[in-house]
């Protein structure tokens, strides 16, 4: 009997696009839990912090689309990824010379321009080689599991140690150093795909946008991303600054954000698959007001009460969960496959163009009014409207539902 080896292209490329997309948001936010230690050196304000990250949420929306589209239409995306690897990683060096506001906001939307495109990128190498069975697994380890787990539960506890044994600046020259491994490694590694479209499918059309949004579920998960980007945003950029405001030391702040992280491991995973077994549209309800656990326990716990916050955070997190389902699983269900491309860039661009750039821009101004306090209402409102918006949804998930009766999206039968 012939044995399968482990160690083929697709674990190849697979275990190095998860490490290059958790990369990716470790630099996203290690701007965020920085924050405490580079306000007072250079004056910033929290209306600053809130403009610098919906910045940076614009220049990575737009440079994302325009990047995918590029990819597509010259091909080369080893190129393109071995680019932007190299040059957010120079941009994330930047951050640590930036001597006020102005240089700070301009290397951030750098950094924007330059990160856009590796997801796309990525997402594209990776559903060339994937195997049809696997496909789903891959997606969910490469777009989940990584951010929550290098990003979000390892992040905080390297990135702030690193911060008071060197300083804030020389932790972000450090950066450079895994972008360097990861760009030698993108160029041993990635196979430059033959075939630009998956050997059992056709390929896309172009999809007007009109068409995709005469579907009910692609209309409602508009909507649903623009808050959950929202409450992801505020929970990572302010929770820090909040925490440490509160009373709570840079350390410990640092173990309640990879608390937070770590739930991330487990719910990225964990509600979709809970969804398989209980519905999609369930999932989304009640995850979706679970949310509010983390920014209510930590505007009503103590700081004593580490214990307590750990856990709180920990639960809380189960909003990358729904957002996997919003985003992704309940699109991608609803619509015909040649359209899926279409609904889910979509609604990924409008959830960071109005949650990530305009409401986190205003979150910013109402703490510098009203207190930290506001960023941490801006997510508990955020996950509620998430949770009423879901009941608009209809079902789509496989045990619920035959696929063959999913309303399709055509011009004479359509889910309004």
């Amino acid at each position: 009997m012939e044995t399968k080896k482990f160690w083929t292209y697709e674990n190849k490329l697979l275990t190095l696009l998860f490490f290059v997309w958790g990369f990716v948001f470790v630099d996203r936010l290690a701007l965020n839990f920085l924050f405490p230690f580079m306000t007072e050196e250079l004056g910033l304000t929290n209306t600053h912090i809130g403009i610098i990250v919906s910045a940076f949420s614009l220049t990575w929306a737009c440079s994302g689309w325009f990047g995918g589209l590029l990819s597509d239409k010259i091909g080369k995306k080893k190129n393109i990824l071995m680019i932007s690897v190299l040059l957010f990683s120079v941009c994330s060096l930047l951050t640590g010379v930036a001597n006020g506001f102005l240089m700070l906001i301009i290397f951030r939307m750098l950094m924007g321009v330059t990160e856009g495109p590796v997801f796309p990128v990525a997402q594209s190498l990776l559903s060339v080689a994937s195997s049809p069975h696997r496909r789903g697994f891959n997606m969910g380890l490469f777009q989940s599991s990584s951010t929550a787990l290098l990003a979000s539960f390892l992040g905080p506890i390297i990135i702030v140690a690193l911060a008071n044994t060197f300083g804030w600046r020389p932790t972000f020259f450090l950066t450079i150093i895994p972008g360097l491994i990861l760009f030698f490694l993108i160029w041993k590694v990635v196979k430059e795909p033959v075939e630009l479209t998956l050997k059992d499918e056709k390929p896309e059309e172009k999809v007007p946008l009109s068409l995709v949004l005469r579907n009910k579920n692609v209309v409602v998960s508009v909507f649903v991303a623009i808050f959950t980007v929202t409450w992801y945003l505020n929970i990572n950029t302010f929770t820090p600054l909040y925490l440490v405001d509160k009373g709570i030391s840079p350390t410990n702040m640092s173990f309640i954000m990879a608390a937070l992280g770590l739930g991330g491991v487990l719910w990225g995973f964990g509600v979709p698959a809970i969804s398989d077994k209980i519905g999609r549209k369930p999932t989304m309800i009640i995850f979706s007001f679970i949310t509010a656990v983390a920014p209510l326990g930590f505007i009503f716990l103590g700081t004593s009460q580490m214990a307590l916050l750990m856990i709180a955070a920990f639960i809380g997190n189960v909003g990358v969960g729904t957002m996997v389902l919003s985003m992704s699983n309940m699109p991608s269900e609803s619509v015909p496959a040649k359209y899926v491309a279409t609904a889910v860039g979509f609604i990924m661009a409008i959830g960071e163009l109005v949650g990530g750039v305009g409401i986190t821009a205003l979150a910013g101004m109402a703490a510098d009014k009203y207190g930290l306090v506001a960023p941490m209402w801006i997510a508990i409102v955020s996950t509620i409207l998430c949770g009423f918006l879901a009941f608009l949804y209809y079902e789509t998930a496989p045990i619920k539902i035959n696929k063959q009766k999913l309303p399709q999206v055509t011009p004479t039968n359509t889910e309004i």
